[in-house]
């Protein structure tokens, strides 16, 4: 049972950051035919009532993402993320506390098409890679989502996004304030829920939620 609940932590420590590292917009590539985002995911709260009954404690960390963007010809774009997130944490049981720090690899492939002036359709698959010492689990799936985004100014954007997946909810609100012509900061809030972890033939979702500042580089 005590390795059932340090690796079911596991998992949710390396997923306290969310996959969904930087806006869906092709506001980025106006300037030129690819952009890079680097960014941090801020101490996300992560959510689990029936992680929490077995004791877990979570302390997410600051952690990386990062994001490359082409835009065609028509303004449609293909897009990889990456993410890594760790988080600090421990589990009692029996009376006993250990610490169960945690990590995970996430990646996703997007495929953006712009509908309109005010909205985007993405299609894309994901991959995330949990471990914890020796112990690994990875879930893959296909996901499906639109992102809306208004002016807010000469300098700045919002946009909304949803996204559906096979193994993740989410749902992202942020704002993009141009610093040159070249170079975007955003600041975001994402809400993800990661759905149908397995372990030992038992199932689970986990909810991560939080802040995240980045750049934007216009290439």
């Amino acid at each position: 049972m005590k390795k059932k609940v340090l690796l079911t932590t596991a998992i949710v420590f390396a997923i306290s950051a969310n996959v969904f590292a930087s806006p869906q917009k092709l506001d980025y590539t106006q300037a030129s035919n690819a952009a890079i985002d680097l960014g941090a995911v801020i101490s996300p709260k992560i959510e689990n009532n029936d992680l929490n009954s077995l004791g877990v404690k979570l302390d997410g960390k600051t952690s990386f993402y990062g994001a490359v963007t082409y835009t065609g010809e028509h303004q449609d774009a293909i897009q990889y993320k990456y993410t890594e997130n760790k988080a600090d944490g421990s589990v009692t049981y029996g009376g006993v506390t250990a610490s169960a720090d945690g990590n995970v690899k996430a990646q996703e492939v997007n495929f953006i098409c712009k509908i309109n002036e005010n909205l985007l359709g993405f299609v894309g698959y994901t991959n995330n890679k949990v471990s914890i010492g020796s112990l690994n689990s990875t879930t893959n799936g296909a996901q499906i989502g639109v992102t809306g985004m208004t002016k807010l100014g000469k300098n700045a954007n919002g946009w909304l996004t949803a996204a559906y997946g096979q193994k993740i909810t989410s749902y992202e609100a942020g704002v993009g304030v141009s610093l040159n012509k070249n170079t975007e900061l955003n600041l975001v809030y994402n809400d993800t829920k990661y759905r149908n972890f397995e372990y030992s033939s038992e199932k689970f979702n986990v909810e991560a939620k939080g802040a995240r500042v980045g750049l934007t580089f216009a290439l």
